[in-house]
C-alpha cells in the first residue's frame, strides 16, 4: 500500500519495484491512496494500471494527510496483511514474500522491515546517512516507510489516527501492543528510502516531528514527557556544540584539512535540527490532544 501526494515521478519508481517482486502475482495487489494530487498523478496511475503485471488499484481523496489516505487503503484492500510502503521508497525484490514469512505466528499483529539509505546525491542526504538512524529493531513501533499490519488488526482498532499529522506509525504501534499483539522487527524484508535533500526540509521534518511526539505524549503520558525531552535535547545541543569544535581542532592537528568543510558543516545542521527540534517541543506543549 502506498500513500502520496504530488510526488508521481518518484510513485513511478517504487511501483516499478513492486511490479518486480519475486512474490507471485497473482498472490498481491498494489494499492495506492491518492491523496488529493495535482501533478498528473491520476494521469500516471492509468497508464501503470494497464501495464501492471498484478492487480493495481487506486483510489482517491481530498488532501486530509496520509493517515486518512492510509485508512482508505485499508478499507479498500482486499489481503489479509497490508504491507506500506512510501511513494519515494524502492522495495528489495523479496520484500513482499520475506515480509509475508514472519507472520506465521497469529499473536503477531504487525511486522518492521529493514531500511537501507538510497545513495546520497546532497551533502544533506550525505549528513542523514551518516546521523539518521533506520534500524527499528530497538524501537517499539514500525515505520510505515516499511512495515506490515494484519487487516483484521487494523480494521480492529479503527486504522490510522487522522488527528495526528506526524508519529501515525509510532501511535499505531503502541495501540496494537496495548491490545495484546507483538511487533516483530524482519532484517530481511528490505526496503531503500530516500532522505531530506534539503537543509530547509530537514529541518520543517525535525521541528514538526518534534510537534507530533509531544502531542503524541498527551495522548499516552506514560509514554512520554515533555520536560525530560526539552532538557535532553538542550543537553544534547550543548554536547553537539563540544564535540564540533574537538573534531575541528583534531583535523587541524591532523593536517586534515579536507576534511575541515564537511565536519563544520555537520556540526552546524547538528546543532540547527536540535534547536529546530526544541522549538517543536516547546511549540507541542502548547497544543492540546483533540483526539
Amino acid at each position: 500500500m502506498i500513500p502520496t501526494y504530488n510526488r508521481k515521478e518518484l510513485l513511478k519508481e517504487c511501483l516499478e519495484s513492486l511490479f518486480n517482486q519475486s512474490y507471485p502475482k497473482d498472490k498481491y495487489e498494489i494499492v495506492v491512496d491518492n491523496d488529493g494530487s495535482t501533478d498528473a498523478t491520476e494521469e500516471l496511475l492509468r497508464e501503470y494500471e494497464k501495464k501492471a503485471p498484478c492487480k493495481l488499484r487506486w483510489f482517491t481523496q481530498q488532501n486530509k494527510g496520509p493517515a486518512a489516505a492510509r485508512n482508505l487503503g485499508i478499507k479498500n484492500a482486499r489481503g489479509e496483511i497490508i504491507c506500506f510502503i512510501d511513494d519515494d521508497d524502492i522495495a528489495h525484490r523479496d520484500w513482499i514474500k520475506n515480509m509475508v514469512t514472519c507472520f506465521s505466528d497469529k499473536r503477531i499483529g504487525g511486522v518492521a522491515g529493514r531500511l537501507f539509505p538510497k545513495e546520497p546525491k546532497t551533502l544533506v542526504e550525505k549528513y542523514c546517512g551518516r546521523n539518521i538512524s533506520l534500524d527499528y529493531q530497538r524501537l517499539v513501533y514500525a515505520g510505515t516507510g516499511n512495515a506490515a499490519y494484519r487487516r483484521d488488526v487494523l480494521l480492529e482498532l479503527g486504522g490510522f489516527d487522522t488527528s495526528l499529522r506526524t508519529h501515525e506509525d509510532r501511535d499505531l504501534g503502541i495501540r496494537v501492543q496495548l491490545k495484546g499483539y507483538k511487533l516483530k522487527y524482519c532484517k530481511n524484508a528490505i526496503t531503500y528510502c530516500r532522505f531530506r535533500s534539503t537543509l530547509k526540509e530537514l529541518i520543517r521534518q525535525e521541528y514538526r516531528g518534534a510537534i507530533g511526539l509531544m502531542v503524541l505524549g498527551k495522548k499516552y503520558p506514560g509514554y512520554f514527557s515533555p520536560y525530560y525531552y526539552i532538557l535532553a535535547y538542550t543537553l544534547k545541543a550543548l554536547r553537539a556544540c563540544v564535540i564540533g569544535v574537538i573534531k575541528i581542532l583534531g583535523h587541524i592537528m591532523a593536517n586534515g584539512r579536507s576534511e575541515i568543510k564537511y565536519t563544520l558543516f555537520e556540526q552546524i545542521i547538528n546543532v540547527t535540527l536540535l534547536l529546530a527540534d526544541l522549538a517543536g517541543i516547546i511549540r507541542g506543549a502548547l497544543i492540546r490532544y483533540n483526539g
